[in-house]
């Protein structure tokens, strides 16, 4: 097995990657930030409970993101509608 590149570090960056402001954060992008790969990404979610509460906030900014780009979308449909 080789060794870690988790270090305290990694929660330092993980921080920083959430606090700018970016549109749609996703794992990958976070693997790339931190030099790892997604996979890594995953498996540190299953064992460092600290990187998984931050994890948590990259999937409920996804939710967001989701829901704001849905919201749009329906909302140009209706003013579609509405020019006829």
């Amino acid at each position: 097995m080789y060794p870690s590149k988790f270090d305290s570090q990694t929660l330092t960056l993980t921080a920083e990657y959430l606090a700018a402001d970016r549109p749609f954060p996703s794992f990958q992008r976070l693997a790339n930030k931190l030099s790892v790969t997604r996979a890594t990404i995953y498996n540190w979610r299953a064992t460092k409970p600290a990187f998984e509460l931050l994890c948590q906030h990259i999937l409920l900014k996804q939710a967001l993101w989701n829901r704001l780009i849905t919201e749009a979308e329906y909302q140009q449909r209706v003013a579609r509608l509405y020019q006829v």
